[in-house]
């Protein structure tokens, strides 16, 4: 994930690649890769499930929210797949992405669209709020030495500072 800069005040502009090394695509497949019910012809791939919905869903869904998804692919080579987004600052800073809860901080009440950023090797939880729906994207930033742990259950005093 990468900050962009960004011409509009409380929105953030982000870049996330999502990059492998398997198995790619043909540049005839890559046309159609966004229209419904599309599946490649590729004989190491037909067997996998799969509807050809996939990546239709993801560029309307990424459209929905003014982005823009981009696909380079080589066969035999793998895929990058590059989203750049818009996404909505916390209320209030116009300058960066909300300071997130960490190990013997305040809690911080999530809203649609915050973006969260949490430096490398730094203890943190999140969840919903009682009464609520809750999910997100995590995103793992490369580096050296960096992890991304899954930490123990939050004790329910933690959790009711939240409220409702």
């Amino acid at each position: 994930m990468e900050e962009l800069p960004s011409l509009h005040h409380n929105y953030g502009y982000y870049r996330f690649t999502i990059e492998d090394n398997g198995f790619g695509m043909s540049e005839e497949f890559q046309q159609k890769l966004f229209e419904p019910f599309e599946r490649s012809q590729d004989p190491r791939v037909e067997s996998m499930e799969g509807t050809g919905l996939g990546m239709p869903i993801t560029r309307n869904l990424v459209q929905l929210m003014q982005g823009d998804i981009e696909v380079e692919s080589q066969l035999d080579k793998g895929s990058k797949f590059t989203i750049t987004l818009f996404l909505s600052l916390q209320e209030g800073t116009g300058q960066g992405p909300l300071e997130a809860q960490e190990e013997g901080k305040e809690p911080v009440s999530l809203e649609p669209g915050m973006v969260i950023t949490i430096p490398a090797e730094v203890k943190h939880w999140h969840g919903a709020k009682a009464d609520s729906w809750f999910s997100h994207i995590a995103v793992e930033v490369p580096g050296e030495e960096t992890s991304n742990e899954w930490c123990e259950p939050v004790d329910d005093e933690a959790y009711d500072q939240l409220g409702n």
